[in-house]
């Protein structure tokens, strides 16, 4: 890999989509949990945080890779979103780290994704209405 992490960077695809709806491979969102809820999210993908936000800076969440053990084996294969792709290297290092030996990041990130989505047949973004936040009435 370029720069190290290990990571393979995939497209975002029918196939890729095909793999996380099969249940074939696990989908991380790597972003805050506020930013996958409002920002939108992927609903087949599952929202672990891979940093915590602190005083302007993501700072690397140290139980990150537990969390990813305790929902999916070591060997199979599990591919990480975020925003734009950046989050998401860094956070293939450590599930790298960890013994995690499939590890792939969506090149472009959720951008990239949105944009692939019409003429790949992707599934589309969706936003939480879970009524926090006063906000819940602006996205009907």
């Amino acid at each position: 890999g370029e720069g190290g992490g290990g990571a393979i960077e995939v497209e975002p695809s029918g196939a890729l989509a095909e793999l996380v709806l099969s249940g074939a491979a696990l989908l991380v969102d790597v972003r805050q949990p506020a930013e996958w809820r409002l920002d939108g999210h992927l609903a087949c993908s599952a929202n672990l945080a891979a940093y915590t936000w602190e005083h302007g800076y993501y700072l690397p969440d140290a139980t990150f890779a537990a969390r990813v053990a305790e929902a999916w084996p070591l060997d199979q294969p599990i591919v990480l979103l975020c925003a734009d792709g950046a989050l998401s290297e860094g956070a293939a290092a450590v599930l790298a780290a960890a013994s995690f030996s499939d590890v792939f990041v969506v090149r472009g990130g959720l951008r990239a994704w949105e944009e692939a989505a019409e003429e790949e047949g992707l599934p589309r973004l969706v936003v939480s209405d879970d009524g926090e936040g006063g906000l819940a009435g602006s996205w009907a």
